[in-house]
């Protein structure tokens, strides 16, 4: 094995570099891919390496080899599936899409044979009953593996198995059906004249002609003038985002947005049936609900008031009192806002990774990452390097210097942190000019602008997606009305009569009741930021922090130990005080407490030191002794005694 990684990453090496190499490598930096049909012996070679792993862990004691052998069997089927996945999302050669496809589905096959393999189940049993796994790391792992089994249904009967077997075969074939459609099947708008278009984007779409209004067919034979030109708009996703914060015509704006969400309608069946399938499973599983099922191991402004700050920016814009604001309108609306308020006009090797960033027909609709081999420990001293790939859908430069929208920086930015944390784990403008500090100022600024809209939008999301696989109904959902009920109910805006976005919607297939994820996470981002990050953000001190205590464990360590061993216990038992407090005697400013937790009170509103009380441990009223208190930016040093109320939630 430790050669074969050297060879996968001489390969990488190769693939990324920037002189002309003599040696070709195969896709991703793997030999074996040189042709299409190469994933025909990639996979024969996984099951064929798997299945020896199978009976090597038969024959083998209690140890934390077992441990050891089964993160091999791991990695070599799922570099297989991931692997051929990104092929099949992305690649631009028909025949290695076909190939990759099926690759992907017989090495499935493979896996969901290997989740339900008693051999393998019964070894892991017995190594964690017989304490054979000395370190807390092969403790985790092997828990892990154990909990991955039970997932899979390998504790059910043999009927039971294979039903499970066969529903999780129809998920994953339904959910490529559902992606398929979103990419083929975007539906279109033609406008005229191609003047209601901003010219700046009109090098995305197609031009088109007709005859012009009132003008007869054979009169364009003899004059070119007869005839006008158009755009034809392919509403995908990247179009649809960017006509609709474009586009000044609001008529144009509600007719892309009506098809763009009327489309791909074959998926809305598609959902209902995903839906369905994932019910089963989780019922058969013992589970009342598939989001019951997927939550249960996991850690689990107004915006009214913006909504009428950007209601009444359109009146004005327009010059009308009454003009309501539709669902076409936010994006455009609040762009306009955020430009004109902001002036806004615009250690050795890690691993390797893949940037595929602009849009091209056929490929995969969204943005993601992809992670096609991950990180191992092969020795005390070699890891096996992971390899992955960032996707975005980008609208082409077309021969012009590339250019990004801060928009599509931001989310550049967004998945690259989820490469960070795949090469990381052990287990702007392209003129060349710096950005300037005023336009830096302006951005940071723009992104405060209107967050409840935002976090609401991210709340009826996670809603939405936790309901459409919630406890279903006696009666088949129809999820049409349903997600209209949901976003009247939950957001300020209305929905349009006819639409049917979620159609479009894969995190419902990636995620499938996992959507709120987004909204945890940032909830611990933010108060990682505020206890680790924020008085120095950029000091090596500071990223070797992250790196070391959080990142670099990948998935060997438990979570919500990480987040304990890495911020005050407070972040993972949410609380605040509520405390009287009376100053002895106030002095000038001090430094901010090592130690703090939150506080509120009618006259403070800030943190107070409290380095004697345990916090995370859940006590009646306290007496908090305290020398220094921080109210906003202002720190102030004094003594005193407090009464502390803690508020749990």
């Amino acid at each position: 094995m430790l050669s074969r990684a050297a060879a996968i990453r001489r390969g990488a090496a190769v693939a990324f570099s920037t002189f002309t190499a003599k040696t070709e490598t195969g896709l991703y930096g793997f030999d074996v891919l040189r042709t299409a049909k190469g994933f025909r012996r990639f996979v024969d070679e996984a099951i064929q390496r798997s299945d020896e792993l199978v009976a090597y862990v038969a024959q083998m004691p209690p140890s934390a080899e077992i441990v050891r052998a089964m993160d091999e069997i791991s990695n070599t089927v799922c570099t297989v599936i991931d692997s051929a996945e990104l092929c099949r999302q992305t690649h631009s050669d028909r025949e290695f899409v076909e190939e990759a496809d099926k690759a992907s589905m017989m090495i499935f096959e493979h896996l969901q044979y290997l989740n339900t393999n008693t051999t393998l189940y019964n070894a892991i049993l017995k190594a964690e009953s017989e304490g054979a796994l000395l370190t807390e790391e092969a403790q985790r792992a092997a828990t892990t593996l154990r909990v991955d089994f039970e997932k899979g249904g390998i504790h059910l009967s043999k009927d039971k198995l294979e039903h499970v077997n066969q529903l999780n075969l129809d998920i994953v074939q339904l959910g490529r059906k559902f992606n398929e459609n979103v990419v083929n099947k975007p539906g279109f708008v033609d406008v005229y004249p191609a003047s209601r278009v901003p010219r700046n984007i009109q090098h995305n779409f197609k031009p088109i002609y007709r005859f012009k209004p009132g003008s007869a067919e054979k009169q364009s034979n003899q004059m070119d003038t007869t005839r006008q030109q158009g755009l034809r708009i392919v509403t995908d996703s990247e179009n649809l985002s960017a006509v609709l914060r474009s586009v000044s015509d609001e008529e144009v704006r509600k007719h892309i947005y009506m098809v763009g969400n009327s489309e791909p309608r074959e998926n809305i069946g598609v959902l209902s049936e995903l839906i369905g399938a994932r019910d089963d499973f989780a019922k058969i599983m013992g589970c009342k609900s598939y989001a019951d099922f997927a939550i249960r191991p996991n850690m689990a402004a107004s915006a009214d008031v913006e909504f009428k700050i950007i209601q009444n920016f359109k009146r004005k814009m327009c010059n009308e009192k009454s003009a309501n604001l539709e669902p076409w309108d936010e994006d455009y609306f609040i762009g306009m806002m955020k430009s004109s308020a902001l002036n806004l006009n615009s250690s050795g090797d890690l691993g390797f990774m893949y940037l595929d960033i602009y849009s091209r027909k056929g490929k995969y609709p969204g943005c993601a990452h992809f992670a096609v081999q991950g990180v191992r420990k092969l020795s005390d001293s070699n890891y096996q390097l992971p390899i992955v790939a960032l996707v975005c859908n980008f609208s082409s430069s077309k021969g012009r210097t590339p250019r990004l929208s801060h928009g599509e920086l931001e989310t550049l930015f967004h998945e690259f942190g989820h490469a960070l944390h795949s090469l990381l784990s052990r287990t702007d403008e392209t003129t060349g000019d710096p950005i300037p500090e005023e336009l830096v100022k302006a951005l940071n600024a723009s992104r405060n602008m209107f967050p409840a809209t935002e976090l609401q939008r991210q709340v009826f999301y996670s809603i939405m997606d936790l309901t459409l696989f919630g406890e279903q109904p006696s009666k088949p959902m129809d999820t049409v009305s349903t997600v209209a009920d949901l976003k009247q109910k939950h957001t300020s805006w209305k929905h349009a009569e006819g639409t049917n976005w979620h159609a479009r919607f894969t995190h419902l297939i990636n995620y499938g009741a996992g959507y709120y994820s987004y909204l945890y996470a940032r909830c611990f981002a933010t108060t990682i930021w505020q206890q680790v990050c924020q008085e120095d953000p950029l000091s090596r001190s500071t990223g070797s922090t992250i790196r070391d205590k959080l990142l670099q464990h990948g998935g060997s360590k438990d979570p919500s130990t990480m987040l304990k061993d890495f911020a005050e216990p407070v972040l993972l038992f949410p609380s605040y005080y509520d405390l009287v407090i009376s100053f002895e005697k106030a002095a000038q400013n001090v430094d901010a407490p090592a130690r703090a937790c939150k506080v509120q009170t009618a006259k403070w509103h800030g943190i107070v030191s409290a380095s004697s009380v345990e916090l995370g441990q859940k006590k009646e009223t306290v007496e908090v002794p305290f020398t220094r208190v921080r109210t906003g930016r202002t720190r102030v040093s004094g003594s005193g005694r407090a009464r502390a109320e803690p508020r749990w939630s």
